[in-house]
């Protein structure tokens, strides 16, 4: 049976023991295929419930020193980058024993984590900044392109939470408040526009 700790936040039918965890971490990367950071991992599996966070930090210990995964840091606006790879041992224990893992697991686990890995190039590549006013609160966004900026907004609100809202909606999807706009200034020429790979309704 195993403990509270290791349970504690964990949704039933989650990996539940610290092999299972390992499997998991192993596989997912395997599907990424590319090299990701402990808080990827963290925010996409506690996230979710599927994993403990103190059973994680764990198992990414072990994979580490057991040659599983390897890590490395790269240099990011004046930042160390952790990021963690699969090696070739991790990529065969992926492929052995992934099915030790339920498919519905290891589905809600890679669609969490590459939610969590584009939300986190929109953070990094556009702005969404939240500054207090004398009366409220002021929300700046902007969508970045090489040399200049493709839209830049700023909105108003009475309340913190307000802001929080609007900024988490935007980075979730700049592209939805790029085309909204030009959808209100344009009209029906946005028929004609289409932004970052993102096909207009008229294309579709």
């Amino acid at each position: 049976m195993q403990s509270e700790a290791f349970m504690a936040g964990v949704i039933p039918g989650a990996p539940n023991t610290d092999y299972e965890v390992r499997i998991l971490i192993c596989w997912l990367l395997q599907e990424i295929g590319a090299p990701v950071t402990p808080e990827q991992l963290n925010a996409a599996l506690t996230g979710e419930g599927l994993v403990n966070y103190f059973e994680l930090a764990g198992a990414i210990g072990q994979l580490v020193s057991t040659g599983h995964l390897t890590e490395s840091f790269e240099e990011h606006q004046d930042r160390k980058v952790h990021l963690l790879s699969l090696s070739e041992l991790g990529s065969k224990t992926a492929e052995t024993f992934r099915r030790d893992i339920p498919r519905t697991v290891r589905d809600k686990a890679a669609e969490s984590l590459r939610r969590c890995i584009l939300l986190e190039r929109f953070e990094r590549e556009n702005l969404a900044e939240i500054t207090e006013t004398e009366d409220g609160f002021c929300l700046t966004l902007a969508i970045r392109d090489v040399g200049n900026d493709l839209l830049r907004l700023s909105l108003y609100a009475p309340t913190r939470e307000v802001c929080e809202t609007m900024r988490g909606n935007f980075v979730s999807d700049p592209t939805v408040v790029y085309r909204a706009v030009l959808a209100s200034l344009m009209g029906e020429k946005l028929r004609d526009i289409s932004f970052l790979g993102h096909q207009t309704e008229a294309e579709e």
